[in-house]
């Protein structure tokens, strides 16, 4: 995929050339170089560069040439959407990856899987810009309506579109026509597993597909639910077991009768997916062979007859008796904790102003990272010079954690630029790690380096799968042991080639990172042995919780004099004897003043007792670096205000622990709350997480029903979530009145931290 700009793009060319081969085309609102789409709503846009620009949609969609270029004209940069159905002769599968498309391809198209991997598909393959693609097959000899066919699987056919190549999609990447380059044709008629979801005659599939015969007379699609339908019908299913099969079909049959499309295949899939015995190969070829037919008995006015019958939804079995019912009051817990302080934005010294540079030359601003990148640089510039007096370093391994499209990728490349402009660039490394043995040389050669790493959550996840290879693996293990030698010798692996690879030893080495990641990855690649073996309390994890910054005008980018001044000092201090911090064996020692010393002694019992709090839990285990990771930051801190003659004084010192308390805190909530071994315990802390979330007011069973990790769990697993989360005292069933005159109470759970 390319990283290229729309107006360089022929868009009118190939607009042409589709709706020349017969393809009704339509202009498509494009994204702007930061992947926001240009309509009205910008950022807060759910469907950026995929929905239409023209007025009457897929159904203005045309093959008139005038039409094309006047639209074209007045939008150059506009993506491209194709009309799909019998008016194209095209419809299209459209497999999307993030949301399960892959999955389901397996369980229900293996033949298509092969064909993509070996390159062997029939039909043109389009890949999108977000990971998945576009199959497109001439339209089928039978009725083909749109549908969803499974997780993550679309059929788009009549009254559909699809983007097209060369557009923009939201990440930035083109949609691009696969090897086989663009399509000349509408390739072959769908293959026989597709027409046999799609309810088709595998011999319409088979043939070579003269013109589309005309469709059905007096064929009625339905008129669709309306949002107020699809209220009452979620809230009935909520208080409908899916187990049973022949109620499945009943409910499936009603829904179709109202809405056979998109929105109603949906609504009944999401519902089935409450029960164990789910199969999305087999609710696609049910779905499919439900009729047309509004004479039929079973319509809504079954589904809200089931649901009446049911006093209360079967996720209440055994969890909500009257003996687990509390009539504590609820106190409102204030959220300020999790954002980080304002004032831990103002580091000391240098530090402010290397983080003024970043967040002034960034188009999002993001104070946070800027920090974090701020701190990685300093400690860098600072490595091998200086220590403190229980003999630490400036090595810190700085994870940064924010949203998809938060601005987390400037502050790096400030700090390649800062670095360049002092002359500094073998402080880089490589910002791609092949293997554990590439970081020893990379060490080897310059021992103070600093590794900016961008989506540190996939790379975890790497190294974890035991597909990748050993070399691979190494990668954090060697990442570890570099961590713990900043003040000592490294002395690698010995082999029994030493002649060929001769053992690595490194003195003193000083390795930084400076990483970000997304949340979801970083701690869906966690488990408790990481916790346990020391590998996540090494890392000073500092999330930012602002989504999506402001759009900013950026500064200048030369780098201010008074930066590369300190730069300069800090490479070559002042010491009180010839070898002294030139030597990396004899660094320049940074004392402590009385009162940051007393400060430190406290954390020291601060820590203790909150590791005597959590034992047993492996929360201990998070804390144990804390005062490690305060002294250090404490050391920079004071390089930064002063690098000709440092001390640690009250300032860094309550910066530094302050920093690391808010850290460590935040990281140990989030591993509670997210970190799983087991799929039932993902399960509970999934179901924890939303209700803690909803503060004192708590979820009813109603609440919890909307809620999709609840709604998942089928009718045995949530009432077994519920009873582990109350006998565990996490959360409590509230019975909460009302002052307003005749109004009902409301029974609800609440995570025990907002109770009194």
């Amino acid at each position: 995929m390319h990283d290229q700009r729309n107006e360089q793009l022929p868009l009118l060319e190939y607009a042409i050339s589709y709706a020349s081969r017969g393809w009704r085309v339509l202009p498509v609102f494009p994204v702007d170089d930061y992947g926001v789409c240009t309509c009205a709503k910008r950022s807060r846009c759910a469907s950026a560069g995929k929905h239409p620009l023209n007025r009457n949609g897929s159904t203005g969609a045309t093959t008139d040439l005038d039409t094309i270029r006047d639209w074209w004209n007045k939008h150059p940069t506009a993506n491209i959407g194709v009309a799909t159905g019998r008016a194209s002769n095209l419809v299209v599968l459209d497999v999307d990856p993030r949301n399960g498309g892959l999955e389901t391809i397996y369980k229900v198209a293996p033949d298509l899987v092969a064909q993509m991997q070996d390159k062997s598909v029939d039909s043109p393959v389009c890949d999108t810009g977000g990971g998945g693609f576009h199959v497109f097959y001439r339209y089928p000899g039978f009725e083909a309506s749109s549908r969803v066919l499974g997780p993550g699987l679309d059929f788009k056919s009549d009254g559909g579109y699809v983007v097209a190549a060369p557009s923009r999609h939201a990440s930035l990447r083109l949609y691009e026509w696969s090897d086989k380059g663009e399509p000349t044709g509408n390739g072959s008629p769908p293959p026989r597993w597709l027409a046999r979801l799609l309810g088709g005659e595998e011999s319409a599939a088979a043939s070579n597909g003269a013109a589309p015969p005309e469709a059905p007379p007096g064929l009625n699609a339905g008129d669709g639910l309306t949002e107020r339908q699809v209220v009452e019908l979620t809230e009935a299913l909520n208080r409908i077991s899916s187990d049973d099969r022949s109620v499945w079909i009943r409910v499936g049959m009603a829904i179709h009768s109202a809405d056979p499309g998109t929105r109603g295949y949906r609504i009944w899939d999401t519902w089935a997916q409450l029960s164990h015995k789910y199969d999305a190969a087999d609710s696609a070829r049910v779905w499919g062979s439900f009729k047309n037919d509004r004479s039929n008995a079973v319509t809504l006015a079954t589904v809200y007859g089931m649901a009446k019958a049911t006093r209360e939804p079967p996720v209440a079995d055994g969890a909500a008796s009257a003996a687990h019912i509390s009539t504590v009051k609820v106190k409102r817990v204030s959220g300020a904790s999790k954002k980080i302080p304002d004032y831990l934005l103002r580091p000391p010294g240098i530090l402010s102003d290397i983080a003024d540079y970043i967040t002034s030359t960034a188009v999002r601003p993001q104070p946070v990272l800027a920090v974090n990148a701020a701190m990685s640089l300093a400690a860098t510039v600072c490595g091998r010079h200086y220590d403190t007096e229980t003999g630490l370093r400036t090595n810190l391994y700085l994870v940064g954690t924010g949203p998809t499209g938060c601005g987390k990728n400037h502050p790096r490349s400030a700090v390649k630029r800062i670095l360049h402009a002092a002359d500094l660039d073998d402080l880089i490394g490589g910002e791609e790690l092949a293997s554990g043995q590439a970081i020893l040389t990379r060490v080897w050669m310059s021992p103070s380096v600093l590794f900016q790493l961008d989506e540190f959550g996939m790379l975890m996840e790497a190294v974890q799968n035991p597909n990748s290879g050993g070399h691979v693996a190494a990668i954090m293990s060697i990442f570890m042991k570099l961590f713990s030698s900043a003040s000592d010798v490294y002395i690698g692996t010995e082999y029994a080639d030493q002649d060929k690879r001769p053992r690595v030893v490194i003195e003193y080495p000083c390795v930084n990172i400076h990483a970000t990641t997304t949340p979801e990855t970083f701690y869906s690649a966690m488990r408790s042995k990481h916790i346990l073996s020391g590998y996540l309390n090494r890392l000073l994890v500092i999330p930012t919780d602002l989504m999506r910054p402001e759009k900013a005008t950026p500064g200048d980018t030369t780098v201010p004099r008074k930066i590369l001044d300190w730069i300069r000092v800090a490479r070559h201090p002042k010491g009180s004897g010839n070898l002294q911090a030139v030597n990396p064996a004899a660094p320049y020692t940074v004392s402590k003043t009385p009162e940051a010393g007393a400060m430190f002694d406290q954390f020291d019992a601060e820590i203790g007792n909150l590791m005597s709090d959590t034992r047993g839990t492996g929360m201990e285990a998070l804390w144990n670096r804390a005062w490690e990771h305060a002294d250090k930051l404490a050391l920079v801190a004071a390089v930064a205000t002063d690098p000709r003659d440092p001390r640690i004084d009250s300032a860094c010192a309550k910066y530094a622990i302050d920093l690391v308390k808010w850290s460590v805190g935040r990281l140990t909530e989030s591993v509670n709350l997210v970190v799983a071994d087991s799929p039932f315990d993902a399960k509970v802390k999934a179901v924890y997480s939303v209700i803690a979330q909803s503060g004192e007011r708590g979820l009813t069973l109603r609440d919890l029903g909307r809620v999709t990790c609840y709604r998942k769990l089928t009718p045995k697993e949530r009432a077994e979530v519920l009873q582990v989360l109350i006998d565990g005292q996490d959360i409590s069933l509230v019975e909460m009145g009302t002052t307003a005159a005749g109004g009902r109470s409301r029974t609800a759970y609440v995570a025990l931290e907002h109770h009194d």
